[in-house]
This record gives C-alpha cells, structure tokens and sequence, in this order.
C-alpha cells in the first residue's frame, strides 16, 4: 500500500501525515461529534503556506492603499483650506487697495477742485 501510495501522490509517505480534526455541536439536546481525517502531503502544507504568505501580503495591502487613501484625502483638505485662504487673503488685499485709491483719488480731485477755483 506505500508503494500505491507514492504512486498515486507521488510523494513518499514519510512526507504526508495525518490531521485529525474533531467538531462538536449539539443535536436535539444531545452533544454529537465528527471525527474527520485528512491526509496532508508536504507540498500541501508548503501551498497553505505559500496561501497564508498571500493573504498577510493582501491584507498589508489593503491597509497600506487605506493609509494612502487617508493621506490623500487629508492632503486635499490642506489644499482647499489653504486656497481658500489664499483667496480670502487676495480679497482683502484688493479690498484695502480700493480704498486706498478711491481715497487718493478723492484727494486728488478735491486738489484738482481748489486749484481750478482759484484760478
């Protein structure tokens, strides 16, 4: 039965091994059990392996592209508060430089006033 063993896996039997995996749960009040048994090859256990490695990857993934997405989202916020900012500055600026000319313009025209009364 080893050498059908190893011909049909083609894996020596010394690298499979057998897991045994038990579950209980009730039933109508009564608690039951099912005794199941797997045999698992080493290359079995190097592809869970390889599966666990991915899934550690994808998850470290996932939560670095969340990061990005935080980040992104943060630094857009930053942007918008600083050109509005930007704006309201630009605003207040045109605002006192408006009055500063209306003011000298005013000046201006009162000067421009006295002087054509006196001639």
């Amino acid at each position: 039965s080893d050498s059908q063993a190893q011909k049909s896996t083609g894996e020596p039997t010394i690298n499979r091994k057998t897991v045994k995996k038990t579950r209980k749960f009730m039933v109508d009040g009564r608690e039951m059990s099912v005794t199941t048994s797997k045999v698992v090859s080493e290359s079995d256990r190097k592809e869970q392996q390889l599966r666990t490695v991915r899934r550690q990857e994808l998850h470290a993934l996932r939560v670095l592209q969340k990061e990005e997405q935080k980040e992104q989202a943060q630094l857009e916020q930053r942007q918008q508060q600083q050109r509005e900012q930007m704006f309201r500055h630009i605003e207040q600026e045109m605002t006192s430089k408006k009055q500063y000319y209306d003011g000298e313009l005013e000046r201006v025209e009162r000067q421009s006033r006295q002087v054509s009364t006196r001639l």
